[in-house]
């Protein structure tokens, strides 16, 4: 992509439908991580409407959405009638200019949701809160141990490690005694609704998603690999040690890197198993297919079916929910099953339902499943959904 290209400059080649998938890539990150106001401008610059560089709150751009969809279908009418261009043209750039409008205004009001602070001590009536840190330990010889924010300090002694958890919630393992003699195993475990951190022997950093596992040596002393075995999906950042590669076998696939940064997400509920590398590089290969691939950061494997491919995505996208958010970008039935995780409720989708919708947003996962359901609703626009609590089942019915 040429990065000479102003935001102006973009904007227009997605309403002339010159834009290429990096250009296009690069226009979404702008937005959600750059400055919205600009992009406001060009929006209200398509239907000659006054420039207002101040942000609106979320109150407001609920009004907004209403009021500049309305002036859009309007000013589409006008058009039509006295427009001395093609009318099919005409209703390219209405259509496009809307389009926006409606991603900005609806879907896109979840970057100022991300923003909003969540207020303590909310009474969840009739609400389901957000997941929260949260994790059993389960030790080499069995024993388990209910990671959670209460439970700071030392957690166990076992076979010359100290494990311990500090008040951020990271779980901290330190040798105390490098002269190991038997190999030992521990597994780290998210329930629904939990997520968690862990700080490995070597100083390896690995953040778990919900409904998630990762099982993995004590001590990293006298062998030759780091070894460890993840279930769902973690975030990696792998200490260096040229000597000692770090390996993680993961749903049909085996990563193996020196020092860096990656994702890789293969929940079961899914066919693929997908990694996204953010700084280094990895060799991704498949344990069946034997293929193989070595990805540069940015970019994302897929092994499907025995089948890999790569692509190009945004980084930012692949680890938001480390960063607390989710990223949608999808089908609708693929991202109701990260929140059924992260707010550990079942999805139901009424009989007569056929929901076949995308999306793309980011918003906050510290929101309440009433206030994310009712963003998604204002995104979709016509899906209702029904958040049922009974004799505590939780489900959210999908219509």
């Amino acid at each position: 992509m040429n990065h000479s290209y102003t935001l102006k400059e973009l904007y227009a080649k997605l309403v002339d439908q010159t834009i290429d998938e990096q250009e296009l890539l690069w226009l979404k990150k702008y937005f959600n991580t750059g400055n919205p106001e600009e992009m406001y401008r060009l929006i209200r610059s398509e239907f000659e409407l006054p420039d207002q560089m101040n942000i609106p709150t979320p109150k407001e751009q609920e009004v907004l959405a209403r009021v500049y969809q309305s002036i859009a279908q309007q000013r589409f009418r006008e058009a039509l009638v006295v427009a001395k261009i093609p009318k099919a043209r005409l209703w390219l750039r209405i259509a496009v200019a809307a389009a926006i409008i409606a991603v900005i205004f609806s879907a896109g009001l979840w970057y100022f949701g991300n923003t909003l602070k969540v207020e303590k001590n909310i009474n969840y009536v009739n609400d389901i809160a957000p997941g929260k840190n949260g994790a059993t330990l389960t030790l080499a010889n069995g024993r388990k141990i209910l990671i959670n924010d209460a439970l700071t300090g030392n957690i166990a002694n076992e076979s010359g490690v100290k494990i311990s958890k500090t008040k951020e919630g990271q779980i901290i393992y330190e040798i105390t005694n490098n002269e190991i003699g038997i190999l030992s195993y521990n597994t780290l475990s998210t329930t629904r609704g939990e997520q968690t951190q862990v700080r490995l022997p070597d100083g390896t950093i690995v953040f778990l998603n919900a409904e998630s596992s990762l099982r993995y040596p004590t001590s990293f002393t006298n062998i030759k690999n780091r070894e460890v075995e993840l279930k769902g999906e973690g975030f990696f950042s792998v200490s260096k040690d040229k000597l000692h590669p770090f390996i993680v076998h993961s749903k049909g696939q085996k990563v193996e890197v020196l020092g860096t940064q990656f994702n890789i997400n293969g929940y079961n509920t899914s066919n693929a198993v997908m990694t996204t590398l953010v700084e280094g590089s990895v060799k991704v290969s498949g344990v069946v297919s034997k293929e193989m691939a070595m990805l540069k950061p940015g970019q994302q494997s897929s092994f499907k079916n025995g089948s890999l491919t790569i692509k190009e995505v945004l980084i930012d996208d692949a680890v938001a929910w480390k960063d607390g958010y989710f990223y949608f970008s999808g089908e609708l039935q693929t991202i109701l099953q990260d929140i059924g995780r992260w707010y550990d409720v079942k999805i139901q989708y009424d009989t007569n339902s056929h929901v076949h919708v995308r999306l793309d947003g980011h918003v906050s996962r510290q929101l309440t499943l009433n206030k994310l359901l009712k963003y998604l609703g204002e995104a979709t626009g016509g899906v209702q959904f029904e958040l049922q609590i009974v004799q505590g089942e939780r489900r959210i019915i999908v219509k």
